[in-house]
């Protein structure tokens, strides 16, 4: 449901900005129609997941479309005011980046292609980062992360060159069971798999009073699916340990750590991450 919310929420924006600046025609009937799908699922049982197989099985359908419907608008509408970007005098192969939201933003952009080098449309060079690829098996390619910084409701254009570009500095990086950024350092305690310190670096402490990202088992036994008349979950009955903590990346856009820890016989696998100039 949220998904499709926010889906159409982008699909809308687009479509609108769509016909302001290039008189495209604005699908009303399509939005509309992918609404009350989305609307339908509201009701309490369906919207919590208590349902039945079979209206789960209905409601799902209705929202898979309304997702559908959304993408394929949202990317009619992109491909119509990428088109009419100019982009002929740039000094390499452009990257259109868009902003739904009504505020500025700046995200870590992952591109399905290996990219070697990235400059800011000014020239300007940004870290790059290769990272895993569905595709890395059968074609031996990696995926590209880098920071983009988009205006609202606009977009920003940066720049693939076929080179690395030199001299870029980041401030993210891993090593056994810590990461850190210009902001925070983060370590693991390697039996569990357990946080035991974030470090401000601009407050100068350790920001944690105990251990973080512990994750328990809750005895849940005597509540029903509704869990009625028993809104508490506190009946502590064990703690995932018996750790394996692993870097998995490595910067210069980003660190992540992997922890894969046990209880019984089930497996936990988290994946913590750091990016070079986040602070939140």
């Amino acid at each position: 449901i949220r998904r499709g919310e926010c889906a159409l929420y982008t699909a809308e924006i687009y479509s609108v900005l769509g016909r302001a600046l290039l008189s495209r025609e604005y699908p009303a009937d399509a939005i509309r129609d992918a609404w009350h799908n989305v609307c339908f699922m509201h009701f309490h049982d369906s919207m919590g997941g208590c349902c039945t197989r079979n209206a789960h099985e209905g409601v799902l359908l209705m929202g898979k479309e309304a997702c559908s419907v959304a993408a394929r608008l949202e990317n009619n509408a992109l491909q119509s005011l990428s088109w009419a970007i100019d982009t002929h005098d740039t000094a390499g192969y452009p990257i259109i980046v868009f902003n739904p939201h009504p505020w500025e933003i700046t995200e870590t952009l992952h591109v399905e292609k290996q990219i070697a080098g990235m400059t800011t449309e000014d020239g300007t060079p940004i870290p790059v980062q290769h990272v895993y690829s569905q595709t890395e098996s059968c074609g031996g390619r990696r995926d590209t992360l880098f920071r983009v910084t988009v205006p609202a409701m606009g977009w920003a254009t940066y720049l693939m060159s076929e080179e690395a570009v030199e001299n870029v500095e980041s401030s993210v990086t891993a090593s056994g069971r810590t990461m850190e950024n210009e902001y925070y350092r983060v370590k693991f305690e390697m039996h569990t798999g357990h946080i035991v310190e974030i470090y401000d670096k601009r407050k100068e402490k350790n920001i944690l009073s105990g251990k973080a990202a512990v994750p328990v088992v809750i005895d849940e036994y005597e509540h029903d699916t509704w869990s009625h008349a028993r809104n508490f979950f506190t009946k502590e009955i064990g703690v995932f340990t018996d750790a394996t903590v692993k870097v998995v990346e490595n910067g210069p856009v980003r660190a992540t750590i992997k922890v894969t820890n046990h209880y019984g016989n089930s497996t936990l696998t988290q994946y913590f991450s750091l990016t070079a100039g986040e602070e939140n």
